[in-house]
C-alpha cells in the first residue's frame, strides 16, 4: 500500500471519528502520538491541552508490553481496550496498525459507537485495498469504483464475462484484473482478437488442428481452447466473430469439449470465458447477426466499462501519469502541464477514450521542449463544436482528420497496406504513398491495437 493510500486513510479515519466525536490519532511504536486534541478535550471536560496528550499517553501504557510488541509484529492487527474508565465515563480504545509502520488509534464513549466505527473502518479498508489491488488501472471516479466492485465480486465465481464499452475505455484491463483476482491466476490470461483473424484462421486459433487435416498443416497444432485449460480465455471484440462461426463457439460453451480440425476424439477443457465487445450485440441480435442463444450464453455477468466523458475526474489523474510514463521512457524531465490545458482536456469528451488521451500525451511529451508540456501542438484548435450525439468535439486539423480516416480504413482492411481488399485500394492511393503518409503521421499498428 503506496503513501497516498496510506494517508488517504488516515484522513478518512479523522473524518469518520469526527462524525461520531470520538477521538482518532495516529500512534508510532514509540508511542508518539498525532491526535485531535479538541475532541480528546471534549471527552475530558478541560481546556487543557497537555491533559489531553498526557491522557494518551497514559491510556497506552495501559496496554501490557507483551501485547504492545506482539501488536507491532503483526501487520493488519487489531488491538481493543474497552471500558477503561476515565472522569466517570467508560472508554473504549481500538488500535489498527497500517503498513507504513504506524497505527490508527479510536477513543470511544459506548459500544454502539464502536460498533458502527468498526463497520465505517471495515468499509475504508475496503475501498482502499480496492484502489491498491487495481495496479493497472489509474482511477479516483465513484463511478468507476463501482466497476471495480462488479470486477472483485465475479473474479472467483468463475462465471462467464462479457465486457461491454467503446473503443479505447479499458475492457482488456478490466478483463485481466478479473484473471488476477481469480483463482486461475496462476496461468496466463489468453487472448485472442476476433476481429483480426479469418474464419479458417480463427478455427485453427481456437480449435487446433490434426497433421494434415488440410493443405499446410505440416503438424499438430495446440488451439487456445486446449491451451486454456484450467486458465481464462478472452475473446476481444467478440462482436466481430463471423455468424457461420458462431454455432461452433456455443456448442464449446455448452458441452465444454470441442474437436480439433481433422480429429474425432473429444477434448474437455476447463477454461473460463471473458467476451469485451464495442458492439451493441441486442441490436445485432435483433438484425440476425448475432446468435440469440450465444448472447445469453456469453452474457452472464455483463460489466459496462464506462467510457472517458463519464469519469472525467480521471482525466488529470490519467495525464499526471501518462506524461511521467512517457517522459521516463523519452529521457525527459517530467513536464508541468498548465490548468488551463487540463480544462480544455476536460471539456473535451474523447471518442477514442483513454487511448485516445495517452496517444495525445505521448505525442505532446514527444514535441515538448521546455518545462511545459507541448499539448497546444497536438491539439491546435480549441474551438469546440457539438456533434450529432450532442457531444463535444475538439475541431481537428487537417492532418489529424487524415490520420483518423487512415486509421479506420487499415482497421477494415485489418491492416493490410497494400494488395487486394487493402487500406490502399479502400483509400484509392499507391501502397508506397500511404506508407509514407504512415510514417508522416506516425501511424503505428503495434502502438493503437491495445486496449
Amino acid at each position: 500500500m503506496d503513501h497516498t493510500t496510506q494517508d488517504w486513510i488516515k484522513e478518512s479515519c479523522f473524518q469518520v471519528a469526527e462524525q461520531l466525536g470520538a477521538v482518532a490519532f495516529v500512534v508510532d511504536k514509540s508511542r508518539k502520538i498525532d491526535a485531535n486534541t479538541a475532541n480528546i478535550l471534549a471527552i475530558l471536560n478541560t481546556n487543557e491541552e497537555k491533559q489531553a496528550s498526557n491522557f494518551i499517553n497514559e491510556l497506552l501504557l495501559v496496554i501490557p508490553k507483551s501485547d504492545w510488541d506482539h501488536f507491532w509484529r503483526s501487520r493488519k492487527s487489531c488491538y481493543q481496550l474497552d471500558e477503561i474508565l476515565v472522569n466517570e465515563q467508560l472508554v473504549n480504545l481500538i488500535l489498527v496498525s497500517l503498513e507504513d509502520g504506524t497505527a490508527i488509534g479510536f477513543l470511544l464513549l459506548d459500544d454502539l459507537q464502536t460498533s458502527r466505527l468498526e463497520k465505517e473502518y471495515l468499509y475504508l479498508l475496503e475501498e482502499s485495498n480496492l484502489t491498491h489491488n487495481f495496479k493497472e488501472i489509474i482511477s479516483q471516479s465513484e463511478s468507476y469504483l463501482d466497476i471495480l466492485k462488479q470486477v472483485e465480486q465475479v473474479a472467483d465465481a468463475d462465471t462467464t464475462v462479457l465486457i461491454k464499452g467503446e473503443t479505447g475505455s479499458g475492457k482488456e484491463l478490466l478483463a485481466r484484473a478479473i484473471h488476477n483476482f481469480s483463482n486461475r491466476r496462476k496461468h496466463p490470461l489468453f487472448k485472442i482478437n476476433c476481429a483480426a483473424t479469418t474464419v479458417s484462421a480463427l478455427e485453427s486459433s481456437l480449435f487446433g488442428h490434426e497433421k494434415g487435416a488440410f493443405v499446410g498443416a505440416f503438424e499438430q497444432k495446440i488451439g487456445y481452447f486446449e491451451l486454456a485449460n484450467g486458465a481464462t480465455l478472452l475473446l476481444d471484440e467478440v462482436g466481430e466473430l463471423p455468424l457461420e462461426f458462431q454455432g461452433r463457439l456455443l456448442r464449446v460453451l455448452q458441452e465444454g469439449s470441442f474437436e480439433r480440425i481433422g480429429g474425432s476424439e473429444p477434448i474437455k477443457s476447463d477454461l473460463r470465458i471473458i467476451a469485451t465487445t464495442n458492439k451493441d450485440l441486442e441490436q445485432m441480435m435483433r438484425a440476425g447477426k448475432f446468435r440469440q442463444d450465444l448472447y445469453y450464453r456469453l452474457n452472464v455477468f455483463p460489466i459496462h466499462s464506462i467510457p472517458l466523458r463519464e469519469r472525467r475526474d480521471d482525466i488529470p489523474l490519467l495525464v499526471k501519469y501518462f506524461k511521467k510514463k512517457y517522459a521516463k521512457k523519452m529521457g525527459k524531465q517530467n513536464p508541468k502541464v498548465s490548468s488551463t490545458d487540463i480544462r480544455h482536456l476536460m471539456r473535451y469528451d474523447f471518442p477514442g477514450n483513454v487511448r485516445e488521451l495517452e496517444n495525445i500525451i505521448e505525442r505532446a511529451v514527444i514535441l515538448t521542449k521546455g518545462e511545459q508540456l507541448n499539448l497546444k501542438a497536438v491539439i491546435p484548435d480549441y474551438k469546440l463544436r457539438v456533434d450529432e450525439n450532442g457531444h463535444s468535439q475538439v475541431f481537428l486539423s487537417f492532418e489529424e482528420m487524415q490520420r483518423r480516416y487512415i486509421i479506420k480504413a487499415l482497421e477494415k482492411a485489418q491492416w493490410r497496406v497494400s494488395g487486394k481488399y487493402s487500406a490502399a485500394e479502400l483509400l484509392d492511393l499507391n501502397p508506397k504513398t500511404l506508407t509514407s503518409k504512415m510514417r508522416k503521421l506516425n501511424i503505428n499498428r503495434k502502438e493503437l491495437i491495445k486496449d
